[in-house]
């Protein structure tokens, strides 16, 4: 194919496309999701199971065993960890890379379904969440009030703004953190069971017995399987109140008559503040697979409107964090843009004809710009990873645009062509060894596209733009610079030329000089065989130490500009002590300039 032709021939078409590769470019970058580092976290889901009233032990064999194994024969499980408590059963899933988690819940809690009938009735339904509970809160709102108390504050955070929160797209779990819960006191008086002959035990017996939610069994009618499930529970304190309790002679009293049955809140266990006000926290926790910043949005702007529906609570953002990930996408993008500038600055140095520097100059925001329309199209991200991987590339994006222009400089100057012919023979002389150069580039790349697990999750975002770059770098250059060079030849400024020149004809002359110390240290590295092994050796060897000596880790550590203090009191401190030791560290560090 007739590559130069087609390029200077169909001048229209090739305008058109660089078009089109700006306005999309310009829509991916601004459109594109941005997170700090590729989620290497393997698909993971979590299972919460209460079991009131037993034992870590009776919790262990009569939940956590069953389970396991029924969740053993999940597809692409990994590795099932459980946690057994008092009460509580917690039992974490890793799968394979290549799970769907959504379909994997599906899964999951299918097979809790099948197992349901052999576990004890007395357990709460099982929760089935798309996170790990030892994924850390991506935001944590604070909730307070002037006209409400905190008790009430909390209650309607647990019942409506919780589980709006819950609906967001990318929301896996909102906990709330801070005390304040609401508890059903019933204060038995032992002389009125005294008067009746009832037991303590005989009351708490029939509460359970009329607070059932439990599965029935089933019953088959006609060949069809008729589920049957017990919903017998307690629906406001009057239920409570009016709770029949027998007598050992016969007839009944109600509990009320027996025992003050009132909405209270239970001891305070755990206390959160903000700003040196007390408040209650709304820990917001992301799905496995779904984007920090994406989610953070959707929660923003439920927000505004949770702020428009209660105006007499005040909401405030405690940690977010999207901030630290948007600062680093901006100092990166701002990274990128410099380079490109540098890089501008010394191609001016090596060629001082401005209609020349600037073709070369233009193909390099083109190639990032369709770079980043090719990541947007294979819903790629932009993180540290990606972004490095850009500024890696702007050493050999301009290779192949300087090769090609430097070759129709020469059919035009030397042979003494027209700029259209130039441009037609000099393309078409370079194309294959350009075509060929890139490819060698990209074999090497394409094979971490396909690496799986950790590593691939983390080098295949590397690899796949620097593939990219490289791709759209060769394209550009052997379409779009050729047309470029034939309409920017007119464009020239002798007087700016000469002025440029005598600022890059002292870099050159230095350039010359090194160019001559390269040569004569070639030449003394070839004939001298043996002193040049024994060096390669002792730097080889100096490099193994180093790596000995220094170590080496996954990922450098982040410093996000956040601080924790942990404080540890002696034990068995009741909680208001422990409030007024944080309220004298927060007057302290109140006095600090930088918080």
């Amino acid at each position: 194919m007739n590559i130069g032709k087609f390029s200077v021939k169909n001048k229209y078409l090739i305008l058109t496309i660089i078009i089109g590769i700006v306005i999309f470019g310009f829509y991916a970058r601004f459109t594109m999701s941005t997170q700090l580092s590729p989620d290497t976290n393997p698909p993971m889901a979590t299972v919460i199971t209460q079991y009131p009233g037993s034992a870590a032990q009776d919790v262990v064999t009569d939940v956590v065993e069953p389970m396991e194994d029924e969740f053993g024969k999940l597809e692409g499980i990994k590795n099932v960890k459980s946690t057994s408590q008092d009460n509580i059963a917690i039992i974490q899933l890793e799968f394979d890379y290549s799970r769907n988690i959504d379909e994997a819940a599906i899964e999951i809690q299918n097979s809790i379904s099948r197992i349901r009938q052999s576990l004890p009735n007395q357990i709460m339904e099982p929760r089935v969440l798309k996170f790990s509970t030892a994924d850390k809160p991506i935001m944590t709102i604070s909730l307070n009030s002037k006209s409400l108390s905190m008790r009430d504050i909390r209650q309607l955070a647990d019942d409506k703004i919780a589980y709006d929160l819950q609906l967001l797209e990318g929301v896996a779990s909102v906990e709330l953190f801070g005390g304040y819960n609401n508890e059903i006191q019933v204060k038995v008086d032992k002389d009125k069971l005294v008067a009746y002959g009832i037991s303590l035990e005989q009351v708490s017996e029939i509460l359970k017995q009329n607070n059932i939610k439990a599965p029935g069994g089933k019953v088959t009618h006609e060949n069809k399987d008729i589920l049957i499930r017990i919903e017998e529970s307690f629906q406001t304190l009057d239920d409570i109140k009016k709770t029949m309790v027998p007598l050992n002679g016969g007839g009944f009293v109600y509990l009320e008559e027996i025992a003050a049955v009132d909405l209270s809140t239970e001891k305070l266990e755990s206390s959160y503040r903000f700003n040196g006000e007390e408040a209650i926290a709304l820990m917001i926790t992301k799905k496995t697979n779904d984007n920090t910043e994406t989610v953070i949005k959707n929660v923003e702007g439920e927000l505004e409107e949770l702020r428009e529906k209660y105006p007499f609570i005040d909401f405030k953002v405690a940690q977010d964090d999207s901030t630290f990930t948007k600062q680093m996408v901006n100092n990166m993008s701002s990274s990128v843009f410099t380079a490109i500038l540098l890089t501008v600055f010394v191609i001016i140095l090596f060629i001082t004809k401005i209609n020349q520097s600037l073709v070369v100059s233009i193909s390099m925001p083109l190639v990032f710009l369709a770079t980043l329309g090719l990541m947007k199209l294979f819903g790629m991200k932009l993180d540290l990873v990606t972004l490095s991987a850009l500024i890696l590339s702007i050493g050999f994006v301009v290779d192949g645009a300087i090769v090609v222009v430097e070759n129709i400089v020469r059919h035009q100057d030397v042979l003494g062509k027209d700029i259209v012919s130039a441009a037609i023979d000099g393309t078409n002389e370079i194309a294959l060894p350009t075509i060929a150069g890139a490819t060698t580039t990209l074999i090497v790349l394409v094979p971490l596209i396909f690496i799986k697990g950790f590593v691939g999750e983390m080098f295949r975002p590397l690899s796949m733009t620097i593939i990219f770059a490289i791709l759209s770098s060769l394209i550009i250059a052997l379409t779009i610079i050729p047309l470029l060079t034939v309409l920017l030849d007119p464009f020239r400024l002798p007087k700016v030329e000469k002025n440029i020149s005598k600022v890059t004809n002292p870099f050159n002359k230095m350039m010359d000089k090194l160019l001559n110390l390269y040569l004569r240290l070639s030449k003394y590295v070839i004939g001298n065989k043996v002193k040049s092994y024994i060096s390669i050796i002792v730097l080889m060897v100096l490099s193994g130490g180093f790596l000995i000596t220094n170590g080496v880790e996954m990922l450098p550590k982040f410093d996000s500009g956040t601080t924790f203090i942990s404080i540890e009191m002696e034990d068995g401190t009741d909680i208001k002590d422990t409030t007024e030791t944080i309220k004298d560290i927060e007057k302290l560090l109140e006095k600090e300039k930088i918080l």
